[in-house]
């Protein structure tokens, strides 16, 4: 994507009020699998085969060579979440200090550094200058983390603190000491971050860190990964999961013995995933093997203590396995655009943070795929930023296949029914688009962005959800999204809603189930999720199993 295109089109406005939601009738497909005794599980799997291979036309994998050592990564990710933890309580304190009686709203936190960071991301792609120029606006970028917010470039105003100083005012500040509490987040950021970033450099300069002390705890249906006080959980199939992943794309030295020989067609599905498992259990003892899984460990902490410090399980709701299967049947989807390890369906798949998911087989940024042909999938987090820089990038690309030949490229993708989105409505003028599909809230769920640690893997959508489909003419001759590819694809979001004891379990009440009250502000992909609550890093207990 151009920044000079990028900066033609309409931005969508920070999203302080409520939404314009679509606001679609329900179809009754609910209501419908119900009456036909449809069952709905609590558990099930909620990704395809990893071992499945990857389609030839999918975006290159993340380069792994670059990485730091396993040690050194989850080193510095443990400096990273309390760094983060910092900046987080001092914009508590700052915000209590000037006046403010109430505790922040949820993600407020959150919001901010997400813009932050994709402000900065957007900068640093756009051209510059001069070779100098060049050269300096490296330099600078030293102290630049995935993570951490960072320099404001030269000559452009920061939006991302002007929405917080914004939402500040709307939570009880004045207009002055919200606008110091912006700055000075700002500014403990930036020492945070080129504390970080200094600590990296050192370790690519070939000095070492201190190697965490990392325990594996494996329960009956869980795994627990620990290092002094911080835990991170997740499932033994997700466990099972991210291993065969790693077997695949990490560096060859750090796969873990045995090499697996099992082929698919006979195996019982998450037969693989449980071996691995076994096998990470059986080594517990110190053993040779033991010392040999190290790495995946290593890695798996560094990546999972990630995602639990940006307190995004809200952000990581993912499409469930019914429509993935439908479309993938249907469309030959093969990459998923916006997704992370953890909630990754599809083959391949594009995620925000490569340092730390390039093991597992992330293929990186979307902002970065160019391709011309393909089937792909645009999952991304509900932030109206993204959102528009998303039906940008996909103009773009579609506009590259159509202009160079007879190419089949489509995208399928989800987002929201907040029509005062700028992307919403560039999606909806598109001139690729070959269908939209409206979903009523009641009518659907998504996969729990925290599903690789808990028992319930769906949650009712508290919107509707428009699902697009874009494509070139020769993709739409190829893969024709027709009538009976809706009704299945109804069908198959009808699927993804929550068992009853699964609501029951989440809290639900008969009444409230995927309803809005007026006013509410849901600002990511799961607004019911209590994920982010929970995600704080505390002292395990090794009570929880």
């Amino acid at each position: 994507m151009s920044t000079k295109s990028h900066a033609k089109r309409a931005r969508s406005q920070p999203f302080l009020g409520r939404h314009d939601h679509t606001a679609a009738p329900s179809s009754g497909e609910a209501v419908l699998l119900a009456s036909e005794g449809s069952p709905r599980t609590a558990r099930c799997q909620l990704w395809a085969d990893v071992r499945q291979p990857p389609p030839q036309w999918a975006p290159p994998v993340a380069a792994v060579g670059r990485l730091l050592q396993p040690e050194a990564a989850a080193s510095l990710e443990i400096q990273v979440a309390v760094s983060v933890h910092r900046l987080r309580k001092r914009l508590a304190e700052l915000c209590k200090a000037s006046g403010l009686k109430a505790k922040l709203r949820p993600l407020t936190f959150e919001r901010w550094r997400f813009a932050s960071k994709w402000e900065e991301g957007m900068a640093s792609s756009a051209p510059k200058d001069t070779g100098k120029k060049r050269k300096r606006s490296a330099g600078s970028g030293s102290s630049s983390h995935p993570v951490l917010p960072g320099h404001v470039p030269a000559g452009r105003t920061c939006s991302a603190d002007k929405d917080l100083a914004t939402e500040l005012q709307r939570q009880g500040l004045s207009s002055e000491a919200a606008s110091s509490a912006a700055r000075e987040v700002r500014r403990e950021s930036l020492r945070l971050a080129a504390e970080v970033c200094k600590t990296a450099h050192r370790v690519s300069s070939g000095k070492s860190l201190p190697a965490p002390l990392l325990k594996a705890r494996f329960h009956r249906h869980s795994v627990d990964l620990v290092s002094g006080i911080h835990l991170v959980k997740l499932s033994r199939a997700a466990y099972g999961k991210l291993a065969l992943l790693h077997r695949r794309y990490a560096k060859p030295e750090e796969r873990a013995p045995p090499e697996l020989k099992v082929e698919p067609p006979e195996q019982e599905e998450g037969a693989a995933e449980e071996l691995e498992a076994s096998l990470g259990e059986a080594g517990q003892d110190g053993s040779l093997e033991s010392r040999a899984r190290l790495p995946l460990h290593l890695r798996l902490f560094a990546m999972l203590l990630r995602y639990k410090t940006l307190r995004g399980h809200g952000f990581q709701a993912a499409v469930g396995r019914p429509v993935w299967q439908a479309l993938q049947q249907r469309l030959a989807l093969g990459c998923e655009c916006f997704a992370s390890p953890l909630n990754a369906f599809l083959p391949a798949f594009g995620s925000a943070f490569p340092d730390v998911d390039a093991p597992f087989g992330s293929r990186g940024s979307f902002f970065q795929f160019r391709p011309l042909s393909g089937s792909f999938a645009a999952n991304p987090p509900f932030v109206h930023s993204i959102m528009d820089a998303m039906a940008d990038h996909l103009t773009d690309l579609l506009q590259a296949s159509a202009s160079k030949g007879d190419h089949a490229l489509s995208f399928a993708v989800f987002v929201p029914g907040w029509r005062e989105c700028a992307g919403f409505a560039a999606l909806a003028a598109s001139p690729f688009l070959k269908r939209l599909v409206l979903v009523a809230a009641d009518d659907h769920g998504f996969a729990d962005g925290a599903s690789h640690q808990r028992q319930d893997p769906y949650r009712r959508s508290p919107y509707d959800t428009a699902c697009f489909f874009l494509q070139t003419d020769k993709a739409a001759r190829q893969w024709p999204v027709t009538d009976e590819v809706e009704a299945e694809l109804r069908r198959a979001f009808a699927q993804c809603l929550p068992s009853a004891a699964a609501e029951l379990r989440q809290g639900v009440s008969s009444r409230a189930k995927g309803k809005q009250k007026a006013g509410s502000k849901p600002t990511s992909k799961l607004e019911g999720s209590t994920s982010s609550r929970k995600a704080t890093t505390a002292r395990p207990t090794g009570k929880k199993k």
